[in-house]
């Protein structure tokens, strides 16, 4: 009987430093874990801080192509307005250009009537 009771003890001894081995082995891999979690937060940390420079930086080159995109439609709209002036002037110089051809055709004609008549 007591050689069974210290097989039962041993038997007992051995399971009791086998849950606590087991008990140790669980708190590593917890603490490891946790070490994880805390590295992939902090990763997540550096990449929402990246995605928020990275943003900043979009932001910031839309609002410089929206700046240069508004100049150069001015830019378009003087040159437009600038070749509607010249266009606008040119057509003005024609109609003197015609009126100088007109009266220059009309002053040939008095003056070749003139000559005409002295002939006579």
């Amino acid at each position: 009987y007591l050689d069974r009771v210290a097989v039962l003890q041993e038997e007992n001894d051995t399971m009791r430093a086998a849950v606590k081995e087991q008990q140790h082995l669980t708190e590593f891999h917890r603490a490891e874990h946790r070490a994880a979690l805390r590295t992939k937060d902090a990763l997540i940390q550096d990449l929402e801080n990246e995605l928020r420079v990275l943003r900043v930086e979009r932001e910031s080159a839309a609002a410089m192509l929206s700046g240069q995109r508004r100049q150069e439609e001015r830019g378009w709209k003087d040159m437009s307005e600038q070749l509607e002036t010249a266009r606008a002037e040119r057509d003005e110089a024609m109609v003197c250009l015609l009126e100088a051809k007109t009266k220059l055709e009309e002053c040939e004609a008095e003056a070749g009537a003139r000559h005409e008549r002295e002939r006579r």
